[in-house]
């Protein structure tokens, strides 16, 4: 939404945020007059974006899910979930779901990464 309006979207926009993204890239795609097609659940793109939505709420402590937050919990099952090769391949479709928006924006820049094994710093590999 920021790149659609040049500010962050704020509480009272109830909408889920990748419907919020959805909308922005298809205003955007539209005033350039091409068009984006919509990511959707099941859609790895669509999955990945909504991974990263879910594990920032969990370390905000934003309540979605019906069990309870027990931070000590939330930290060893997060450290499972994404040791070596879960967060290569988390950051890998990351990285596709950010490259499947900006793919059909090319007037914009992706805010990260979106090439595979990019080295930085000499040897230092960005999965």
């Amino acid at each position: 939404m920021y790149q659609q309006t040049g500010a962050h979207p704020d509480y009272s926009d109830k909408r889920q945020p990748l419907k919020k993204l959805n909308d922005a890239a298809t205003a955007i795609a539209h005033k350039a007059g091409k068009v984006f097609v919509t990511l959707a659940a099941g859609n790895p793109a669509y999955d990945a974006l909504d991974r990263v939505r879910e594990l920032r709420n969990a370390f905000m402590h934003a309540k979605e899910r019906d069990e309870a937050i027990d931070p000590v919990a939330l930290t060893s099952v997060v450290a499972a979930e994404l040791d070596e090769n879960h967060c290569r391949n988390f950051l890998r479709q990351l990285r596709q779901g950010v490259a499947n928006v900006y793919d059909q924006l090319p007037d914009l820049t992706p805010p990260i990464v979106t090439r595979e094994d990019v080295k930085w710093l000499g040897e230092f590999e960005i999965p």
